[in-house]
């Protein structure tokens, strides 16, 4: 028996028959549990068909774990139950939650965790998170439920069947599992090699995880059936009976018992008998064993196979039509011929043994008992996806009476961000849904199924205008929410057309004023810069109202769009701000919600291009923060992408680089809104503080750059791009790119400086290939666009370039204008710039003296800009004026990178590890190791230290 397979070390238990030559497996669940029992996660996941002993291993983990002192949650998915969003996960999590005291339960769920409370009903779903947002704040605090749970205990969590497990919860443990490594948590998950299935690709991606350990699983040597054989059989079984049995099972464990549990019946041991009970009569032996008990127990059995795992055995008696006292005696006779599992709640001691006992039900007794189950389960007040996966499996055409159960379904898996289930319980609706009901039902299944990226939305969302077309209000309604739906997923010219059409059928009506203004402002989103969102007519009546504080969220909406219009164009820097102002007049903290989030990330963007820098980066961080509150990841890194802009050009390139990170750690939850803009933001800073290789690291887009060309962001990378090539001393290639970003901007009318300053960059191009002439006409060409829109940064940087080519007195004169222009700016670094400029170009003209005013003064703001090139270039001209430059003192806080430095300074602020992981969606051993870096370099070795430094800091 040693030499065919014993457990490993790790697993001390005797092995079980079915165990025999899995010393590979045990060997790597022990590895797994020593590892997390040591706080470090692992995970295994097992692979093979049927009846490969998947589920005794995952038997033998628990056990094994049991007796280590770890804490273990378990789930086994379920065929009828795969479109039941979140069930796998709440079978793992909800008992453990609904055991715990109330204080237990505070612990269990502080913190982030609390995102996951509306799976267990303690709390109603998170309001202000876009739909599809809601799946990930699940995640997110699933996450950090399962950090709590294993505070106490190292914890295991096994899954079994995971190739049926609900898409939502698959999704959850591939989240979990990019974050195992820092928890004392070990993820055991089985399942068959299912890839033509969504469930079996993500399966495959969690079995290829570095901290996944994948086996899959053989069947049994011929020794190894001749082992089992006589274990279960006769000692004295023959090599031939033993040759036979491994012949007609092709060495599966399962499927070996059932055939060893046939012969022992028949009472013989002829090696011929084998050929009547191969593996093709395996369910016939478990009905055969079935049929061998009373009537009852067939009937309870059924019931069971209908209700799946974890059946309660009132319920399963209830629905047998069997008397609930006699019901425990007949669960254990199933038991007792290996049929259900022992103990309550009811269970299959296999899946193969359910699917036989299901698939032998005639299928109208097969309906009907799901169509009861529906029915008990409604009364019982059940999880309505729950009661939906029995009305799908009760008829082929579902009943009227099913559908206000499929209609709370999908409006459940909604709320979870289960899109595809909600959509799937819509669709099954459609052929059955009263006349009345249709437009609607139309509608939110045009939502789900966007929302779940099915191509058929677009069709599906014209078929609920067509629907209902008798009723105008609700046709406009319903394209507001189409149109935004299909914005949030990328399809812009289908949301243009919804929009259109909503606008059409409400037209000239007073009384859908609001509508009409929603919806023209959402056209605009929709089709970008194809013009105002708001008339110029009608621009100072909302700028009055605004100022009452009576402007609805349309009017908002509007306003909104209307600014980021203005801006773009260039027309007129005050009223882009005056406009971004109205739309978000009376918001603060407490009005700041996601919600709101549309408005306020335009008037962001809009005031960032009317230089109003210090107001946008107010609004991107109530929105951020708002959106922390409510693990919102994507509404948090769009804010952070927002505000690394709003800190770029106010030279805080240290705060800049840290929220451009933190907008690009968002892609892996699939963020792209303006992922373009957020790698050339950090490739910008970056090249400011002369960090040329982590510039050109951070220009290498996911996907390749023609994936991104069409995005209006991708113009910001082109400008980031050119300067990096620039600065790599590739001029011609800086020019391309420099002018490729002024033709894309200049189809959509976006000319003016603040947008983005391809022209500046360009001019330099041309002057360093030669060109002068060139290079003085776009210098000329961006201070003229500059000077019309009257926005100082901008304004400022024309006149930078344009005396930096200019050269001698006049060039002197544009310079000392620049400097006066930016000294009324938010723009440091600019003015650092303008200054350094100036005092270079007073140097060459000899004026030494006059030049170390302007050059001391950028020497300083340079440092505290961070700007190391603008700094050395500074110095070196000071001293050709004959100055003695002080080197600034270099705090440590200096040689902390940004990321460092925005963890460091959370920290001194008394936050702890985990708060500050969960407030910027990293893992808690991503703050660990910064800190841990950071230490290091300020020589500090606790908090309290480090509070004091970066007091001193501040004082």
């Amino acid at each position: 028996m040693e030499a065919i397979g014993s457990p490993a070390a790790g697993i001390a238990a005797a092995p079980s028959p079915r165990l025999l030559e899995r010393a590979p497996e045990l060997a790597a669940i022990g590895d797994a549990l020593d590892a997390a029992a040591g706080g470090a996660g692992a995970c295994v996941v097992l692979e093979g068909p049927p009846g490969l002993g998947k589920t005794t291993l995952l038997q033998a983990t628990r056990a094994a774990a049991t007796e280590r002192g770890l804490t273990v949650l378990s789930a086994r998915a379920a065929e009828l139950e795969e479109a039941f969003s979140f069930g796998v996960a709440l079978q793992l999590f909800a008992g453990a939650v609904a055991r715990a005291d109330a204080a237990e339960r505070e612990r269990l769920l502080a913190g982030a965790a609390a995102h996951s409370a509306p799976l267990f009903g303690s709390a109603p779903a998170a309001e202000g998170i876009p739909d599809e947002e809601q799946s990930f704040a699940l995640f997110h605090g699933l996450h950090w439920l399962t950090a709590n749970l294993a505070e106490r205990a190292p914890l295991v969590l096994a899954v079994d069947d995971a190739h049926w497990a609900d898409l939502p919860s698959l999704r959850f443990l591939h989240y979990l599992l990019q974050r195992l490594d820092e928890l004392p948590v070990a993820l055991v998950i089985a399942a068959r090699p299912e890839r033509e299935r969504r469930q079996g690709r993500l399966v495959q991606r969690l079995a290829g995880s570095p901290v996944t350990t994948a086996l899959r699983l053989d069947p049994l040597s011929p020794r190894a059936v001749s082992a089992l054989v006589r274990l279960t059989l006769d000692e004295r079984a023959s090599d031939e009976l033993c040759r036979a049995c491994s012949d007609a099972t092709g060495g599966n464990p399962y499927y070996v018992g059932e055939l060893v549990a046939a012969l022992g019946a028949s009472g013989t041991t002829d090696p011929t008998a084998v050929a009547s009970l191969t593996i093709d009569a395996v369910a016939a032996a478990v009905l055969a064993r079935l049929a061998g008990l009373p009537a009852e127990a067939g009937a309870l059995a059924a019931a069971v196979a209908v209700l799946g795992d974890e059946a309660p055995l009132g319920a399963a008696a209830e629905l047998a039509a069997i008397d609930a006292d006699a019901a425990p005696a007949l669960a254990d006779a199933l038991a007792g011929v290996a049929l259900l599992a022992p103990g309550t709640p009811l269970r299959f001691a296999h899946p193969i043994a359910r699917r036989a006992v299901y698939d032998d039900l005639p299928p109208a007794r097969r309906a009907d008992l799901h169509k009861r189950a529906a029915m008990a389960l409604v009364g019982a007040d059940a999880d309505p996806e729950l009661v939906a996966s029995h009305v799908l499996a009760a008829v082929a055409e579902t009943e009227r009476w099913a559908t206000p159960a499929l209609r709370r379904a999908a409006e459940r898996a909604g709320q979870r961000g289960a899109h595809e289930e909600a959509a799937r319980y819509l669709r099954a609706m459609l052929d059955s849904v009263p006349a009345a009901d249709r437009a609607a039902l139309l509608r939110d299944l045009a939502l789900a199924e966007a929302r779940s990226h099915d191509e058929r939305a677009a069709e599906r969302a014209d078929a609920a205008l067509d629907a209902a077309q008798e009723q105008p209000l609700e046709v406009a309604a319903a394209a507001v929410a189409l149109g935004r739906t299909l914005i949030d997923h990328g399809h812009h010219t289908d949301a243009t057309r919804i929009f259109a059409r909503g606008l059409a059928a409400i037209d000239g009506m007073p009384e859908a004023a609001e509508l009409v203004m929603t919806l023209r402002a959402s056209r605009v989103g929709a089709g970008g810069l194809a013009g105002a969102a708001v008339a110029g007519d009608e621009r100072a009546t909302l700028l009055a109202r605004a100022g009452t504080g009576t402007t609805t969220r349309a009017e908002r909406l509007g306003l909104a769009h209307a600014a980021v219009a203005t801006g773009l164009a260039g027309e007129d820097a005050a009223e882009t701000v005056a406009l971004a102002r109205a739309a978000v007049a009376g918001l603060d903290e407490s009005g700041a919600t996601t919600l709101s989030a549309t408005v306020v990330l335009l008037a962001a963007i809009a005031l960032i291009s009317a230089d109003a820098l210090d107001e946008a980066e107010r609004l991107c961080t109530l929105l951020a923060d708002d959106a922390q509150r409510r693990g919102s990841v994507r509404i948090f890194a769009t804010a952070s992408h927002a505000r690394a802009h709003a800190l770029h050009r106010q030279g805080n390139l240290v705060g800049a680089i840290a929220d451009a990170e933190s907008a690009l750690d968002a892609a892996r939850y699939g963020w792209r809104l303006a992922l373009p803009a957020a790698h050339a933001a950090l490739a910008a800073c970056q090249l400011e503080r002369g960090e040329l290789a982590a510039a050109q690291a951070a220009l290498a887009l996911p996907g390749g750059e023609d994936r991104w060309e069409h995005e209006f962001t991708y113009n910001d990378y082109l400008e980031a791009r050119g300067r990096v090539r620039l600065a790599e001393g590739d001029a011609a290639a800086a020019l391309s790119d420099f002018e490729a970003c002024g033709v894309r901007l200049a189809q959509v009318g976006a000319t003016q400086t603040g947008v983005v300053p391809w022209r500046s960059g360009a001019a330099r191009a041309a002057a360093a290939l030669g060109d002068r002439e060139r290079a003085r006409a776009l210098a000329d060409e961006d201070l003229a666009e500059a000077l019309r829109f009257g926005a100082p940064l901008s304004h400022g940087l024309a006149l930078r370039t344009a005396g930096e080519l200019a050269g001698g007195d006049r060039g002197i004169a544009l310079l000392r204008e620049a400097v006066a222009v930016l000294a009324g700016s938010e723009g440091r670094l600019e003015h650092a710039q303008a200054l350094a400029s100036l005092g270079a170009a007073l140097l060459a003209a000899g004026h030494r003296v006059a030049a170390r005013a302007p050059l001391r003064e950028a020497l300083d703001l340079a440092h505290r800009c961070g700007a190391a090139p603008v700094q050395q270039r500074v110095r070196d001209d000071l001293v050709a004026a004959g100055a003695r430059p002080r080197r600034p003192s270099l705090s440590g806080v200096d040689a902390l990178t940004p990321r460092e430095r925005r963890i460091t300074a959370m920290a001194a602020e008394g936050l702890s590890n985990r708060e500050i992981a969960e407030a910027l969606f990293i893992t808690t051993k991503t703050v660990e190791t910064h800190l841990r870096h950071a230490y290091a370099k300020l020589g500090v070795g606790n908090r309290l230290l480090l509070a004091d430094l970066f007091a001193n800091l501040q004082a």
